[in-house]
């Protein structure tokens, strides 16, 4: 089962710590609606994968850190599974960061032209609402593995 935020939010700065088991798989979503059957089909994703015991881990574009199957990061920092580790996830406007353990390992503008030709070209074509809201829950994947989640802190730009 999935954890949503009860409050929506717009622009945030979120921190987390998480730990996985070996082959573990989980992400952070934001901006996600409720008027859509899965999260995923409108929350854009930061994964979170033992990339070395989890079949995802093999394409960047699905490995710990990416923007799932759109982005990869463009380093991989070392996330051991079964170690707690730091996500942060920088949202202003339309413009996302992805930090892995104090390293930013993904950047990208949310509606861009690359933003948007990555969409069509991936699975999410199929779901109109993705990435389309400027405000939404943030939600804790559970994707059929276990998921610690602690120490979550969101800041909210102006307070």
């Amino acid at each position: 089962m999935d954890l949503a935020s009860r409050e929506v939010f717009e622009d945030f700065d979120l921190t987390v710590e998480w730990k996985l088991p070996r082959g573990g798989n989980s992400g952070i979503m934001f901006r996600v609606i409720e008027d859509q059957p899965e999260p995923w089909q409108s929350g854009p994703e930061m994964q979170l994968l033992d990339d070395d015991d989890h079949p995802d881990g093999v394409l960047p574009e699905t490995s710990c850190g990416a923007l799932y199957a759109l982005l990869a990061p463009r380093s991989r920092p070392s996330v051991p599974p079964e170690r707690f580790h730091v996500a942060r996830i920088a949202v202003r406007e339309n413009a996302v960061e992805h930090w892995l353990n104090g390293e930013r390992v993904v950047a990208y503008e949310i509606g861009s032209h690359d933003f948007i030709e990555r969409v069509k070209r991936s699975k999410f074509a199929a779901y109109p609402r993705f990435a389309e809201t400027r405000r939404g829950h943030i939600v804790l994947q559970h994707h059929g593995t276990e998921a610690w989640f602690r120490a979550i802190r969101i800041e909210l730009p102006g307070r």
